[in-house]
């Protein structure tokens, strides 16, 4: 046997392999182990997140690109048609009798869209040469217009490239519509996603994003049982929703104009209609997406991780991440996460910690390594309670570095001094869950901020919580 030189060196890959020859379970374990969080990763993201979670992560990430000026330009391709100023006043019957009925019997009045002023618009657009038009309008039955709602559907199926909303729970006025209706999503999923993450379909029904998107691409997102396909490429059932920040608002609430003076939509009668100029008309909407909606009333106003927003607006903005192709499935992101979830589980499962073994196979070589590493993690801790403290709480930086400075040490003594004595597997569970939320909040928000990736990480990190707990559990039973 040819011994080798006292003075030669193994290089990485051979410390790497010898690594895994001598933790060759551990290490086949985090693989299977990455491999299965990974594929539950992609079913948890087609799921509508849980309420409340990630909306501080995407307020904060918002207001640091709006900050950093990272944030997009301007959107130059839609226009926003506001209806909510424009309103007639329509009687409400017994729907039991047929109309014409003297035995009819009246209940009262209720405002709906003024009709006239939607056929008029809609007669406007067809000689033009606009996009696509989202009619953001819902033309409920029971709730007719019957000097106007036959010219103005007559108007809609004649038309190209339109599309309005339709629902379970509110039936269409007229039912020939359907051929010129989507499902409108965000009238049942406000309460479980808060309008982070838009659903595509419903039941193979594409909704009222997803359908333009289909009509204009030829693409259609299908179902097939646990996943979804979209021109033959694996996707998501819904996309995280990117909506414009503006920190210099003095309110959270959608205005009419920003704080930078820019119109953010359009009044149909005062502004569009009574507007004589057909040349502005042709310019104004020449190769644009048109939105048209209320933009004014609360109650077509939905909780976003920014603040009120309207449902032509969320319509959009989902359409829009559609268009950008965000919906498909990111084969080197799912290789980036595998790759972090792989080195947790490592981490887990060795005696030592992952820096402890990368230092192993370097031959030692950066001796300061774990140290620079937890000065690295305290570090990154900090920054981003200063920053939650500093633009989420609007405290004073001064203020916000002491409290983060104060934490950070309270932190370093209750980890140092109190729970390594502990053996409470509910103290253990509790760290864990605090500690792998913190892990994997940052690294969503680097992809966040950078790459405009939203991720779930509320169980990857109850799973790992989970399982580092019963880990530590059979080491104390050992």
């Amino acid at each position: 046997m040819k011994i080798p030189h006292p003075h030669f060196k193994l290089t990485c890959v051979q410390r790497l392999y010898g690594v895994f020859v001598h933790h060759r379970k551990i290490v086949i374990i985090s693989l299977c182990n990455a491999l299965l969080i990974t594929i539950f990763s992609y079913f948890l993201n087609n799921q509508f997140l849980l309420t409340g979670e990630s909306l501080a992560i995407h307020a904060f990430t918002g207001y640091v690109k709006a900050f950093l000026g990272l944030e997009k330009e301007e959107d130059e391709d839609v226009v926003y048609i506001n209806v909510g100023y424009d309103k007639k006043l329509i009687d409400i019957y017994d729907e039991n009798y047929p109309k014409g009925d003297d035995n009819r019997i009246k209940f009262g009045n209720i405002d709906i869209t003024d009709r006239s002023k939607l056929l008029k618009l809609l007669k406007k657009l067809e000689k033009c040469n606009y996009k696509y038009i989202c009619l953001d309008v819902l033309f409920e039955k029971g709730y007719e217009d019957d000097e106007n709602d036959s010219l103005l559907f007559s108007q809609i199926k004649r038309m190209k490239n339109i599309v309005l909303p339709y629902s379970e729970i509110h039936k269409l006025a007229d039912t020939s519509l359907v051929k010129k209706s989507a499902y409108a999503s965000h009238l049942t999923t406000i309460v479980s996603t808060n309008f982070v993450r838009y659903p595509l379909t419903k039941s193979d029904t594409l909704s009222i994003s997803a359908y333009p998107y289909y009509e204009i691409t030829g693409n259609r997102i299908k179902s097939h049982w646990l996943f979804y396909t979209c021109a033959g490429r694996l996707c998501y059932n819904s996309v995280f929703l990117d909506f414009p920040m503006d920190i210099y608002n003095k309110t959270e609430d959608f205005q009419r104009r920003d704080s930078k003076g820019n119109q953010n939509y359009y009044n149909l009668g005062t502004e569009v209609l009574e507007n004589e100029d057909e040349n502005w008309f042709r310019m104004f909407v020449n190769e644009k997406y048109i939105f048209i909606g209320d933009f004014v009333n609360p109650d077509d106003m939905h909780d976003t991780y920014v603040g009120k927003r309207p449902g032509a607006l969320i319509n959009y903005c989902a359409f829009k991440a559609l268009m950008e192709g965000k919906h498909y499935y990111s084969w080197p992101l799912a290789f980036f996460l595998g790759i972090v979830y792989f080195l947790i589980s490592l981490s887990l499962l060795s005696k030592k910690g992952i820096f402890e073994n990368f230092s192993l196979v370097m031959d030692n070589k950066i001796k300061l390594l774990p140290y620079i590493t937890a000065l690295l993690k305290y570090t990154l801790l900090l920054t981003f309670i200063v920053f939650l403290l500093h633009i989420l709480g609007k405290l004073s930086l001064i203020i916000s570095c002491v409290i983060a400075l104060l934490i950070g040490i309270l932190c370093f003594l209750l980890s140092r001094f109190i729970f390594p004595n502990s053996n409470s597997k509910l103290l253990h569970f509790i760290i864990s869950s605090v500690k792998y939320s913190l892990l994997l909040t940052f690294l969503e928000i680097v992809l966040h901020l950078f790459a405009d990736v939203s991720l779930s990480i509320l169980m990857p990190s109850l799973y790992f919580a989970i399982f580092e707990t019963f880990i530590k559990y059979k080491n104390y039973k050992s």
